[in-house]
């Protein structure tokens, strides 16, 4: 797992992948808005389209799809209403 020491960041996700603990998620409170993503739910639906021996080791097609779209959508500026101000 990689340190975030010395830095305005926190950890606040982790998981164990093979034996290897893994961030997942950080937070840096003085901002407002950042978004990072650590993995491709696209490669998620071909494995799932594909029929894949190991799909079941990635998101499902519905949810993966879900998420895709909402990257997609933030990244051309429509965030979903929220209602915080």
């Amino acid at each position: 797992m990689r340190e975030v020491d010395d830095t305005r960041l926190s950890v606040i996700a982790t998981t164990d992948t093979n034996g290897i603990p893994v961030v997942e998620a950080v937070e840096r409170k003085d901002k407002s808005f950042v978004l990072g993503v650590q993995f491709h739910p696209e490669v998620s639906i071909r494995k799932n389209m594909d029929k894949a021996d190991n799909a079941g080791d990635y998101l499902d097609y519905d949810t993966a799809l879900l998420f895709f779209k909402a990257i997609m959508d933030a990244g051309q500026g429509k965030f979903p209403k929220t209602d915080k101000k």
